[in-house]
């Protein structure tokens, strides 16, 4: 119908709500990530990677999952605020 889903308002300055849409968008094709793919493949610093991550953690987008109940060995997934409507 040619009408444009309603995404979740991502905060911060320009370059970093880019690169947090970015974050979302991998999320949505991937289904989930850990911080280092996030390093890899949006060329930044593993510190811009992990302050972007929990910015999106914080507003209630991603959440963190443990495997082998380990946080360091950790990935994220959407929430249902996250996904973008159908």
């Amino acid at each position: 119908t040619g009408r444009q889903p309603v995404l979740p308002t991502i905060p911060g300055l320009p370059q970093a709500r880019r690169r947090r849409q970015a974050v979302l968008d991998l999320l949505r094709q991937r289904g989930r990530l850990a911080r280092a793919e996030v390093v890899e493949e949006l060329g930044c610093a593993p510190s811009t990677a992990t302050a972007d991550l929990k910015t999106l953690s914080d507003c209630g987008l991603i959440e963190r999952v443990a495997t082998s109940g380990h946080l360091r060995t950790s990935y994220f997934v959407l929430t249902g605020s996250g996904r973008a409507p159908e």
